[in-house]
């Protein structure tokens, strides 16, 4: 696994804070001043790949001071060369692990990724702070050895476990025991050895058996076959006694086919043509048979009747009347549809006269002027008068809806007043939309306030937090004043030897360099016991200061909405939270109240 990138959302110091470049194929570096966040980072990486430790371990659990939610993203490459991407949100968030595109790695799981190596293991090996360091310096040497190996070994105590398997190995073999399971089974297995030898002893006799047994074995399969070769060779003799007969008639029936003569072959279409023959002739004396019907039944028609010469010498005459009576028949008929169409005339006629009025009859209907001036004005007066009927029938059928429009408009008018009157005295929506801006405004400062107080309180945990551990690193780092002490008695012995040897000189210039190294190494010392790094402070206490000027600014901002709307104090979150959903409520009232007003205006 190679660790690509990382975005931190709130974790201790770090805010929406990811590293300008991404991390290399080779070794990265990570270089900052005292305080910059090394040993935060670290954590960082460690729990995002192996989960947030719960609340209540006394721990260093890094929470947010710059704002955020704790966690962050985690981009790394897996053994697979594929880009994964790493998702934590606090404890209680459970990890998302997706691949580059965003779409979710089905079956995989961090731990799965990781493989072998655990949490232990990681923490104690690949990614020491310095919490394990300070552990590792108040060791001994062979507790360092242990706690490495079991590092290395997923946290296993070794000298517990070399222990544990040397009582483990001398309860199953010792050398000279007796009753150790080993050596119980050693017996058992010289037993067994000895009955084997005993068995291989027999074998000579077994391999007899076995070959006799093989022979046997052959003879019979010799048999077996010879008897399957007879059975077969019978049931060929029996296939070829019942075949005889169909042979000999078969042959019979050759001869007899080469005794018949050859035939000329049939033409291509002499079925065909033999068909249509045959078809032809029946339908010719089906035809022939109602024919000799027909004049059976002529002869006797004939036979029934006398013939008179006279009447059949007017044959041409009779024709003739035959065809004028049948004239006059049809005559006859139209004359009577004449009759009936005349008859429904006069009838309707009469109708016509009786609509007209009682005093009118044909003779004076003679006399109406029915020129063609007098149908065109008949004609257009008719006109006329339809289209008076249509335009009034139109005009009843606009009143009818006109009426029905006002009725629902009024029914629609009264309904509008009384739910207007139901909803009582209401503020107008600009004032309601006036007032659910500041209750938001304050809802959002009372939230932006409990951050900034859990800012504080994360801030001020981080500054005991450094404090503890610049008092350790200040004491672990004191230079003590000895050293300068014994220079400066070596620069005073110097001058001694100088003085007895008489060989001031030199010894008075080497003396000088030792008192000037004394007096270097017991001014360092000094320094760095005796001065304070104030810098080191200056960091969270700006934090903290800004975060209290900030606070200041929301209390007053919160003052000033709390004014504005009229309350006696600060309310809580809760209590804000029920005012603002009160004046939505009273916002949509509002506007609905402002929407009946404007309906009930236009209803007028």
């Amino acid at each position: 696994m190679k660790i690509r990138s990382l975005y931190i959302d709130g974790f201790g110091k770090f805010h929406d804070w990811q590293p300008p470049t991404r991390f290399g194929d080779t070794l990265t570096v990570v270089v900052g001043p005292n305080e910059a966040g090394k040993t935060t980072l670290l954590a960082f990486i460690r729990r995002m790949l192996y989960g947030f430790p719960g609340g209540r371990k006394s721990l260093n659990h890094y929470p947010p001071i710059n704002g955020g939610r704790p966690g962050g993203r985690l981009e790394f490459q897996g053994v697979d060369g594929r880009e994964y991407t790493l998702t934590r949100t606090g404890v209680r968030g459970r990890p998302s692990l997706t691949l580059a595109d965003g779409t979710a790695a089905k079956g995989l799981n961090p731990g799965s990724l990781l493989g072998p190596c655990d949490r232990v293991f990681y923490e104690n090996v690949c990614a020491i702070g310095l919490e394990e360091l300070q552990v590792i310096s108040t060791l001994e040497m062979d507790e360092i050895r242990d706690r490495l190996a079991a590092a290395g070994a997923g946290n296993l105590p070794v000298r517990e476990t070399a222990t544990s398997l040397q009582n483990a190995a001398g309860e199953i073999y010792v050398v000279k025991g007796s009753v150790r399971k080993i050596n119980t089974l050693v017996a058992e297995l010289r037993d067994v050895e000895e009955k084997i030898r005993a068995v291989k002893r027999g074998q000579g006799e077994y391999d007899e058996i076995n070959r006799a047994i093989a022979q046997e074995s052959e003879s019979v399969r010799a048999t077996v076959e010879n008897k399957k070769t007879i059975e077969e060779e019978i049931v060929y003799l029996k296939a070829l006694g019942r075949a005889w007969e169909v042979f000999v008639e078969r042959e019979e029936a050759l001869k007899a086919l080469q005794e018949i003569p050859e035939i000329d072959p049939f033409p291509a279409e002499a079925l065909e043509n033999l068909s249509r023959i045959e078809t032809e002739i029946q339908g010719l004396g089906e035809e022939r048979q109602n024919l000799a019907g027909e004049c059976d039944h002529l002869r006797e028609e004939v036979a029934r009747y006398t013939f008179r010469e006279d009447i059949l010498g007017e044959a041409d005459t009779i024709r003739t009347l035959e065809r004028k009576i049948e004239r006059y028949r049809t005559r006859v008929d139209d004359l009577k549809d004449v009759q009936r169409e005349g008859e429904q005339q006069q009838a309707s006629l009469a109708e016509i006269l009786k609509s007209l009025g009682g005093d009118q009859d044909e003779e004076r209907i003679m006399r109406f002027d029915t020129s063609t001036p007098a149908k065109d004005d008949l004609r257009k007066l008719r006109d006329r008068l339809t289209k008076a009927e249509s335009e009034c029938v139109a005009e009843q059928s606009h009143l009818g809806a006109a009426e029905r429009e006002a009725e629902a408009k009024r029914e629609s008018l009264m309904d509008l007043q009384g739910r207007r009157r139901d909803m009582g005295d209401l503020t107008d929506p600009e004032t309601a939309r006036r007032r659910l801006g500041l209750a938001r405004e304050l809802q959002s400062e009372i939230r932006y306030l409990q951050d900034l107080e859990m800012r504080l309180h994360a801030i001020r945990q981080e500054e005991a937090r450094v404090a503890e551990i610049r008092a350790s690193i200040h004491s672990a780092r004191a230079i003590p004043a000895w050293p300068g002490i014994v220079v400066a008695l070596s620069a005073v012995l110097v001058f001694a030897w100088g003085f007895l040897t008489e060989t001031l000189q030199v010894a008075g210039i080497i003396g000088l360099l030792l008192l000037a190294a004394a007096a270097g190494i017991i001014l360092t010392g000094r320094r760095e016991t005796g001065s304070v790094d104030h810098d080191e402070g200056e960091t969270l206490a700006g934090q903290r200061e800004e975060a209290e000027r900030e606070r200041s600014v929301r209390e007053e901002r919160a003052a000033d909405h709390v004014a504005a709307l009229g309350l006696a104090s600060l309310p809580a979150q809760a209590a804000a939270d029920a005012l603002v959903h009160a004046l939505e409520d009273a916002v949509r009232e509002a506007d609905r109240a402002s929407e009946l007003d404007t309906e009930i205006v236009r209803a007028r």
